[in-house]
């Protein structure tokens, strides 16, 4: 028989077993740390080995928006954070579920966008963890042309009593499917 010693009860917990005329020991990380477990034969003779056991912290959250918007043409980065603090390894893999209407760099996580929609962007550690987190991202369009039905109006007043009207209007916006086509109108006096 043999008998198992030397860890740190804090970092490691141990099992100890018998298979066959083998003695084992299960050995269950309980956090982060670095310990010996040091196995002593029992026949007196002073036989003895030692293994050290470096547990690792994984990351076991990723915190990053829920939802975010950018505009066709334009790139960001989403903010997030790798957690716990004390995880060793918080290097994150980025993907698009459509790399048609936004890209994202596998390693920097640098979105951009390219064409109006939504995708769901993830981020996943690449400790082993199996941690992810996701972000619903939406692609908007902006308006690149505004065509008016004229580009100049007569208009006649007599003595500052209004003689007519006229209607001015959009008569094209483009891209056809532009988010957002609403016009707010200004004049220079």
């Amino acid at each position: 028989s043999v008998t198992w010693s030397g860890y740190d009860t804090s970092i490691l917990s141990l099992k100890t077993g018998f298979s066959g005329f083998t003695s084992t020991a299960t050995i269950t990380a309980l956090k982060a740390g670095i310990t010996t477990i040091t196995v002593l034969a029992n026949d007196g003779r002073g036989a003895s080995a030692t293994c050290v056991v470096t547990a690792i912290q994984r990351v076991d959250t990723i915190e990053m928006p829920e939802t975010y918007t950018i505009y066709v043409g334009k790139s960001a980065t989403l903010d997030f954070k790798a957690l716990p603090d004390n995880a060793q390894d918080k290097t994150i893999e980025w993907s698009s579920s459509n790399t048609t209407i936004a890209s994202v760099n596998a390693t920097t996580g640098l979105i951009k966008g390219l064409k109006p929609g939504t995708v769901t962007i993830t981020a996943k550690a690449t400790d082993g963890s199996g941690t992810t987190a996701k972000c619903e991202l939406t692609v908007l369009q902006h308006v690149t042309s505004i065509t008016l039905n004229s580009n100049t109006l007569d208009m006649y007043t007599n003595n500052g009593a209004n003689v007519n009207t006229a209607q001015l209007y959009a008569k094209t916006i483009l891209p056809e499917g532009a988010s957002n086509t609403k016009l707010g109108w200004t004049s220079d006096r």
